[in-house]
């Protein structure tokens, strides 16, 4: 094996980071409340901005059909509209979207809001609402709302009643196999007359129960959020900012004893129904448990994660060079394919005679099969001549971000392979005929970072050297020198997480680890 070296001192890049308590069902919907007036959403409407509103008496831009605006009161814009304040603070100063959806009874139903690309959770249910208050009472709108392009629901404002009252529309949806939501609130009344009214306070949140993922005993780390539809309880492990998971664990019960555990009543997260290594590491997990056999709940659940602090990066570099502890094949009278029978047996390298002329590669040595190319040494510098180089080198399991590259010449032609896939050469290796005779004199840089692997890398060179009339073991010497530095980044901190574990309730054992009930 060839010898090792880190060239950088581990870098501590940050410190823990302490996040505040569980996270609590967010709105999904950006600006739903329109407090950041005319932006978040699209509609198929016609803008006018309050900025440019004409007076009512003078006949304002909404008196013209398929319009809308963001404002603070209706009747600002049309003098049959009630006047009334939005549903979010209802001072008179909060902003609401304000409607005239009528249409000329021909003309299809238009888009009155849509929101696009929502990022949501597979298999999650999501509670989805707005408020709607008619600014005329004739002929209210008549909504359907759409996600993904498929009718969640309808709703007919007929029986909103009075104008100026603000009503809730509630609508519920499962996100299948989607990870994406959009979602569009069409209006399918088409008359003239009316379909006058406002929105406002869109919200999307997601059904279930939210508890901490807590490292260490003290350090939120991010979340474990529980749902069901019926016949699976979802389990989603999810760290937050610089924490990733590299192991989780999930169990769930129908009570706390049949959770895995020690004599001594510590749990056993190696014991649970579902565990997973993450390689490469996640930031969100979630696991499908079949509810058949649990009983119709509580469920009880520990949530288990080995989590890593990305702001306590350490990084490194792996650099080793050719020596005698590589492995020579050859030579042999002609070219052969890496993996071909005719190498035989390999020998360790020789340091060989170095030729003034040859460029040198930091820290490496000129190796071969002997050390010198002459029939004295069983070799033939007279006529073409080929060897092959073997050396190995191992990439830390726990490493992440690698990249590496090798910088080498030889005398007079190589090629380049890592585990097994060619990864480019200098001059022709596998025909009889050179291009240049001066190849020796290129340094080239590969790039191997395609094809390393965590663990056991091999990296080989067939060298060939060129035939030279009245070539001797000085004027027609052959060799190959290269160096490799494989940079790569490693978690320097850490933690074992459990669901609820900075609040939830502790198993009867010395351990510190939690479970949570559904």
């Amino acid at each position: 094996m060839a010898r090792r070296l880190s060239l950088l001192a581990a870098l501590l890049l940050g410190a823990l980071f302490v996040a505040p308590g569980g996270a609590l069902a967010a709105n999904l919907i950006p600006n739903g409340d329109f407090e950041l007036g005319n932006d978040g959403f699209t509609t198929d409407h016609v803008y006018f901005d309050p900025a440019d509103r004409l007076p009512p008496t003078s006949g304002s831009q909404l008196y013209n059909t398929l319009t809308y605006t963001v404002d603070v009161d209706p009747h600002l814009w049309h003098l049959s509209w009630a006047s009334y304040p939005d549903h979010t603070l209802g001072d008179g100063t909060g902003k609401m979207m304000i409607i005239n959806a009528a249409t000329d009874g021909v003309n299809d139903a238009a888009t009155v809001w849509a929101s696009d690309g929502i990022a949501v959770t597979p298999h999650a249910e999501y509670d989805i609402s707005f408020w709607v208050a008619l600014s005329y009472r004739a002929n209210p709108p008549l909504f359907q709302l759409s996600i993904n392009g498929a009718v969640v629901g309808t709703y007919d404002a007929n029986g909103v009643g009075a104008t100026g009252v603000w009503v809730k529309v509630p609508f519920v949806w499962n996100a299948g196999d989607a990870t994406t939501a959009d979602i569009a609130l069409t209006d399918l009344r088409t008359f003239y007359s009316g379909d006058d009214y406002a929105l406002d306070d869109f919200a999307m949140e997601r059904r279930g129960e939210s508890f901490d993922l807590c490292a260490g005993q003290h350090i939120d780390v991010g979340e474990v959020f529980a749902w069901d539809d019926g016949a699976y309880l979802y389990v989603q492990l999810t760290t937050d900012g610089a924490w990733w998971m590299t192991e989780s664990h999930v169990h769930v019960a129908a009570s706390p004893a049949d959770i895995p555990q020690t004599k001594k009543h510590n749990p056993i997260p190696g014991q649970f129904d579902y565990a997973t290594v993450h390689d490469p590491r996640v930031a969100t997990y979630t696991y499908a448990v079949p509810l058949a056999g649990l009983g119709g709940g509580p469920y009880y659940i520990a949530a288990h994660a080995v989590v890593n602090d990305q702001e306590a990066i350490q990084t490194d570099t792996l650099a080793f060079w050719s020596d005698t502890s590589v492995l020579a094949f050859g030579p042999i009278a002609f070219y052969a394919a890496l993996d071909a029978a005719a190498w035989g047996t390999g020998n360790p390298a020789v340091a060989t005679w170095h030729h003034p002329s040859w460029p040198d590669v930091l820290g490496a040595t000129w190796i071969s099969t002997s050390y010198y190319d002459d029939v004295a040494s069983g070799e033939d510098p007279v006529a073409n001549s080929w060897r092959r180089f073997h050396d190995e080198f191992e990439v830390p399991y726990s490493a992440f971000d690698v990249s590496g590259a090798v910088t080498v010449t030889s005398d007079n032609a190589e090629a380049v392979y890592l585990n097994g896939a060619y990864i480019g050469q200098d001059g022709p290796v596998e025909s009889a005929d050179p291009q240049s005779t001066y190849e020796w004199q290129t340094v080239l840089t590969y790039d191997l970072t395609p094809q390393l692997v965590n663990g056991p890398n091999e990296l080989d060179f067939i060298v060939r050297n060129y035939a030279l009339a009245s070539g001797t073991a000085t004027s027609n010497p052959t060799g190959i020198t290269y160096r490799v530095e494989i940079d790569y980044s490693y978690d320097g901190h850490e933690e074992t997480a459990w669901g609820d574990g900075c609040e939830g309730t502790s198993f009867d054992g010395k351990s510190w680890g939690t479970y949570f009930i559904y």
